[in-house]
């Protein structure tokens, strides 16, 4: 038993020294953030997020051309897209 405890100490001392001593990677520097990361790795995600969505939204409107002038017009214009809709999904009984 005490031949396990001194093998586990003698890799836990040489492990600890060899990964003090590692080299960094060459395009890397030690990391300097303060405070909560994965805080910080949400909010840069939300940030993306939101201008993303927000890029989308605006590309978007140009593509639809929506006929409001009476609820038949508009039936007529979201028909067309309920038939392509149910093309590409082979979706039968229109």
């Amino acid at each position: 038993m005490m031949r396990i405890a001194i093998l586990l100490f003698v890799f836990h001392v040489d492990y600890s020294s060899a990964s003090a001593q590692s080299p960094a990677l060459s395009a890397s520097t030690p990391l300097k953030e303060k405070g909560d990361l994965s805080s910080l790795m949400v909010e840069g995600i939300d940030r993306f997020l939101t201008s993303e969505t927000n890029r989308v939204q605006q590309s978007r409107a140009g593509l639809w051309h929506r006929d409001f002038s009476s609820a038949e017009a508009f039936n007529k214009f979201t028909l067309k897209y309920i038939i392509r809709l149910s093309l590409t999904m082979q979706i039968n009984g229109l």
